[in-house]
């Protein structure tokens, strides 16, 4: 285990707050969360690391007033204060969402290798090629809500945000000499206005559990019933779904005649403490399902001509989004995001001044020609 100094751990309103009045002044704070999305229905953040360029903390969410942790925007918010973080977008909504946090001045270090061009942008890569770093991958499914945390799981949340700071300086110097930095500053503005996370329950989910393709209607039926009980049990405990049932259990148990608890034994879908806690419920709505009508899809939508064309622009969009992302050897969404193209196509603009309420600066000087001759052209 690579050693790293002491993290102090904020568990009190006073440490909180000496915290706070400590990193005010800090010109670059790197920061991560974990939280409960493994375990819980309604996830929630369970831990949250700050690291300046001398020393790691460790926040304890659970223990503190969600009110007091909003004043964590005093220093997210600050626009005098460089926030480091590492595929922060749920990191970002989840801290929104629980705590009202916000955000002004964001600096993603995966982001940013991303617009490099960079083969392998997770942290683990970056730390390897940078610092020569190994992770300890044992943690990435860890259930943070479990007090109290090991030495080792503490370890392993402060090194997603130890290294921070210095591969900043690393990223933002290859940015800057690629002439990238323009372009990631407008990306990492957009990043500040990423929504609250909320969880939305989907009753229509079932359509998408997989290998369910050669599903008679009645099959489909079933499953809608055993995947509803699951929902409804998940929202009930707060637990997560698949520690439950997983998805390929409601599909085998879907595909399996059961008409008693011996029929439900011997298909062998079950563990035997999922068969003891489950066994009555999951006969039951296979026998709603079989009794049910049957689940149908969403008929075809019949398209007007003006939502035909907007469909046009946007393939043609697509096609040249994806060639610049191949000259330049990124991701297309480094180059607009799906959103945006489908802005682009319901607008249809005319002018490079049509253009400045879907573009930052950058995008608008760089793309903004291009992408009115491709409408112009269609």
């Amino acid at each position: 285990m690579i050693a790293l100094p002491e993290a102090p751990t904020i568990d009190t309103p006073q440490a909180f707050a000496a915290l706070l009045e400590k990193l005010i002044d800090e010109p670059l704070i790197a920061l991560d969360t974990e939280s409960s999305s493994k375990y819980e229905y309604y996830e929630r953040t369970c831990l949250i690391q700050l690291s300046t360029y001398t020393q790691d903390y460790v926040i304890d969410p659970l223990v503190l007033d969600a009110e007091m942790l909003h004043d964590l925007t005093l220093l997210t918010a600050n626009s005098d204060i460089q926030i480091v973080m590492h595929a922060g977008d749920n990191d970002i909504r989840a801290l929104k969402r629980d705590f009202g946090v916000s955000f002004s001045c964001i600096f993603d270090t995966m982001h940013s290798a991303r617009i490099l061009g960079y083969r392998k942008a997770g942290l683990n890569h970056l730390l390897k090629r940078h610092f020569g770093v190994k992770t300890d991958k044992r943690f990435q499914l860890a259930d943070w809500r479990q007090r109290p945390l090991s030495g080792e799981q503490l370890h392993y949340a402060q090194m997603d945000t130890h290294y921070l700071p210095q591969l900043y300086t690393i990223l933002k110097d290859e940015l800057i000499q690629a002439g990238a930095w323009d372009e990631a500053q407008e990306f990492f503005t957009d990043l500040t206005l990423t929504p609250t996370k909320q969880h939305t329950p989907d009753e229509n989910g079932f359509w998408d559990i997989r290998h369910t393709a050669d599903f008679t209607p009645r099959q489909w039926a079933i499953l809608r019933e055993l995947y509803l009980w699951r929902e409804g049990l998940a929202q009930a405990q707060n637990i997560h779904v698949q520690t439950i049932l997983t998805d390929e259990q409601l599909r085998q148990l879907a595909d399996t005649r059961l008409y008693s608890t011996g029929d439900l034994y011997r298909s062998q879908v079950l563990q035997t403490n999922e068969y003891k806690q489950y066994a009555k419920d999951i006969l039951n709505a296979h026998k709603r399902g079989r009794r049910a009508k049957p689940p149908k899809r969403h008929r075809a939508k019949r398209y007007t001509p003006q939502e035909i064309e907007i469909y046009q622009h946007h393939e043609n969009l697509y096609q040249w989004r994806k060639e610049r992302a191949l000259d330049r050897g990124v991701d297309s969404d480094i180059i607009l995001s799906k959103d945006t193209l489908w802005e682009i196509a319901r607008l249809q603009p005319q002018s490079i001044k049509d253009l400045e309420s879907v573009l930052g600066a950058w995008r608008l000087k760089t793309y903004g020609q291009e992408l009115l001759d491709i409408i112009a052209d269609a």
